[in-house]
């Protein structure tokens, strides 16, 4: 992919500017509306953060909001590739078309997935294709980190190879020929018998915890009568006892036989009726007793029905998951041998990369007098210079700045990615020109596009020099 054009409105201090691309682009800037005349400030990093809001919707590490120019509402940034062409919006739209037609998705992230799959991801992108103090410039990790950076980046593949190996020796561990479970008699239609006994045991289990419940509250009732019963009877004997000593209260003679048995007759009459509905109510209890008794065993006797039933269908659930695995000891051992096969040829493998590397690099560091040693050692990268060895430390930041750029062309060309965009920002200016132009030159050779913000260069062949111009709070492309 290489960027032909930009478009900006309302981008920062870009009120409406458009840009064209070449294969190496070099941009340079002037601040009239700083007092020393300075590139600080004058928009040319913006340029950059345009390219990368345009293709990822990120600001760089900064707030979208901050992306917008001062006073406005709204930003659009329109780029256009080669193959297709993007214009994005804030408040957030997202438009892509390919050959003039609009490519349509329901969703911004779908859209993204798609402009991920042809120029990669944006943690890829800060990795490998962006140079400068804000993104990961993988010599500036120290030696450890650099080194688990370099082995997830090889060993990505073969972790991935590695895992699918590991995950099919672990089922066929667990659906191996020798597994009871396996041995268990699988069969749909006893499936099928089991599920519907299932569902029909569950219903009748309710219904029957329904029936129990009622007779439960009847019985309970019927108790509470008895018991109700009971009492009047007690409290008539204990009235009737002492009648016997009880005196009229007119004349105050004690109550004769005559009037006691009068009123014990009556008090007869009331415990005889009282005496018929407790027994009719414990004829109803013993009746509620044996029919809950009943429904009771019949309960217990559903219950243990569905345990079983569950349990058989528990078992012909795991069946089922062994139905199509009908593996050997020898199959487990075949993948066991597979990842140790593959632990090994990863390790030769990883180092055949690094010595790939050190060849690329040293290719293209040749013209700077430079190369680089990979080794299993602590040390892990060595420089050296003219028969000199030197540590990443003692490089100026603008060899660092340098440095970083050719690793990341190595790492990209060494993985077999050779064009898409470099994106090279801040440090680099400490960069001496014949460095410069050797950087170029690398650059040149090979079929990345590259953004370049430097200050001190006036005309390079074959180079598209881009000046931008800071005045009154607005920037735009300088002419002459």
């Amino acid at each position: 992919m290489k960027i032909k054009s930009l478009k900006l409105n309302n981008f920062k201090l870009f009120s409406k500017e458009s840009f064209v691309f070449d294969k190496i682009n070099i941009i340079k800037g002037i601040n009239k509306d700083d007092s020393a005349q300075s590139s600080n400030g004058s928009g040319k990093s913006s340029i950059l953060e345009a390219i990368v809001y345009s293709l990822y919707g990120e600001g760089s590490g900064k707030n979208l909001a901050d992306l917008v120019a001062f006073g406005a509402k709204h930003l659009e940034v329109k780029l256009e590739t080669d193959s297709f062409s993007v214009i994005r919006k804030i408040p957030n739209t997202l438009e892509i078309s390919q050959n003039g037609v609009e490519v349509q998705f329901n969703t911004a992230t779908l859209k993204q997935n798609w402009i991920n799959d042809r120029i990669g991801s944006y943690n890829f992108f800060k990795k490998y294709r962006l140079v400068n103090k804000q993104a990961i410039n993988l010599l500036d990790l120290g030696i450890v980190s650099l080194r688990k950076e370099l082995m997830t980046f090889i060993d990505s593949d073969f972790s991935g190879i590695r895992q699918n190996l590991l995950n099919k020796k672990l089922e066929r561990e667990t659906y191996n020929v020798s597994k009871k479970l396996y041995t268990f008699y699988l069969s749909e239609k006893k499936w099928n018998l089991l599920r519907e006994a299932e569902l029909n045991l569950d219903a009748d289990i309710k219904n029957l915890k329904d029936q129990q419940r009622i007779l439960l509250h009847n019985q309970s009732e019927f108790t509470g009568k008895i018991r109700s019963i009971d009492y009047i009877i007690k409290n008539n004997k204990d009235v009737a006892e002492q009648m016997k000593t009880k005196k009229c209260p007119t004349c105050g003679t004690v109550l004769g036989t005559e009037k006691i048995a009068a009123i014990k007759g009556k008090s007869a009459d009331e415990l005889t009726k009282l005496n018929e509905e407790k027994t009719q109510y414990q004829t109803q209890l013993e009746s509620l007793q044996v029919e809950l008794e009943y429904v009771e065993y019949n309960l217990q006797q559903a219950r243990d029905k569905y345990s079983k039933v569950t349990s058989l269908l528990m078992k012909l659930g795991e069946a089922k998951k062994f139905a199509d695995y009908k593996y050997t000891k020898a199959d487990v051992e075949l993948y066991a041998n597979a990842v140790k096969v593959l632990d090994e040829f990863s390790g030769w493998f990883i180092q055949q990369w690094l010595d790939n590397l050190s060849v690329i690099i040293n290719d293209l560091l040749q013209q700077v007098n430079l190369s680089v040693t990979f080794s299993a050692d602590k040390q892990f990268i060595t420089l050296t210079n003219e028969n000199q060895t030197l540590k990443y430390e003692q490089l100026s930041s603008g060899q660092q700045i340098f440095l970083n750029a050719v690793f990341k062309l190595a790492i990209m060309l060494n993985n077999g990615i050779t064009d898409g965009i470099l994106i090279i920002d801040e440090g680099i200016g400490n960069l001496d020109l014949i460095n410069l132009h050797k950087l170029i030159s690398i650059l040149q050779t090979l079929n990345f596009q590259t953004f370049l913000v430097y200050q001190n260069i006036n005309i390079i062949e074959n180079v598209n020099v881009i000046e931008i111009e800071r005045e009154h709070n607005q920037s735009h492309v300088r002419t002459n």
